[in-house]
């Protein structure tokens, strides 16, 4: 885990919790219809930023949209990766990890070969500023791009 030091301020925007979040500081939440902040946990889900404190269902809770955060990783990532999130529901959910062309069935950069399975979405969350083993935390530069 080098150059944590790089995490600073950005935009947070404040939500209601849609479900207890206590265990996921510093994973990736998508927002539902009704403005609450879930865990990302399909591939349908558009992630809206990384959860920035620990609430439980119903709690305010501050998201972090736009800047530098802090992620948990859920596989290696090196300093200059682009990342996504993980979003199978289970222990890893929300996690980021490197965004990969063409290996998880997804549509990574438009390939005409590899199309997006229905329903999915694949999100570029942003680029990591520091490099992290799967379990730590990583910097990310928040750059979110749907493909």
């Amino acid at each position: 885990m080098q150059g944590l030091s790089n995490v600073s301020t950005g935009l947070d925007l404040t939500f209601m919790a849609g479900e207890d979040l206590t265990a996921d500081q510093y994973k990736v939440v998508t927002v539902d219809a009704n403005g609450r902040a879930l865990k990302i946990d399909a591939a349908n889900e558009f992630p809206c930023g990384v959860l920035q404190s620990t609430p439980v269902n119903g709690q305010s809770c501050a998201i972090r949209v736009r800047g530098v955060t802090k992620c948990v990783a859920q596989a290696t990532i090196t300093r200059g990766d682009i990342v996504q999130a993980h979003f199978t529901a289970g222990a890893d959910e929300g996690k980021v990890k490197p965004w990969t062309i063409g290996t998880d069935g997804h549509n990574h950069g438009g390939a005409a070969s590899n199309p997006p399975a229905t329903g999915t979405l694949d999100c570029i969350l942003g680029i990591a500023l520091s490099s992290a083993a799967a379990g730590e935390l990583v910097s990310v530069l928040l750059c979110q791009q749907a493909l």
